[in-house]
């Protein structure tokens, strides 16, 4: 499975080994004008790939499980956050942390099985599983042999 990143705003797929090919997608990633943001304040993301399933890890400390939703339609799996602003009616002097909205999406391959998708959430970090079809995981591995 490639994961390429998705930019919802215009449809496009970019892979992200391409994303600094040439100097205009250095600005275009750069500016990230499809969201408005850097990706600097996007959570950033660690995938791994096993034999039955990939894993998705997305470091989210201080935001609560109930203020995060995850959609999948089609084959776009969206993980977003609203921002929410709770100081309890404190006024502060400073104030250097926030919890910005967010919204990251992933379009999925064929491979996944996505009535097995799972998330759970602990120390900061929302990980989701993403089974692997029966099918996918027989064909994963095989011998080659040399005609």
């Amino acid at each position: 499975m490639k994961l390429v990143k998705f930019y919802p705003g215009n449809g496009q797929l970019r892979r992200y080994d391409e994303s600094f090919n040439n100097f205009s997608n250095f600005w275009n990633d750069y500016f990230n004008d499809d969201f408005g943001i850097s990706d600097s304040q996007s959570p950033k993301v660690n995938i791994r790939e096993e034999d039955e399933k990939y894993e998705l890890e997305m470091a989210i400390p201080g935001i609560k499980k109930k203020n995060i939703q995850i959609n999948f339609e089609k084959d776009i799996l969206k993980i977003s956050h609203k921002e929410i602003v709770d100081n309890d009616n404190k006024e502060f002097n400073r104030i250097e942390f926030n919890y910005s909205s967010f919204e990251r999406s992933f379009k999925l391959s064929d491979s996944v099985d996505v009535s097995k998708i799972k998330a759970e959430m602990k120390d900061g970090i929302l990980k989701i599983t993403l089974s692997k079809k029966d099918e996918a995981i027989e064909n994963a591995k095989r011998e080659i042999i040399i005609s």
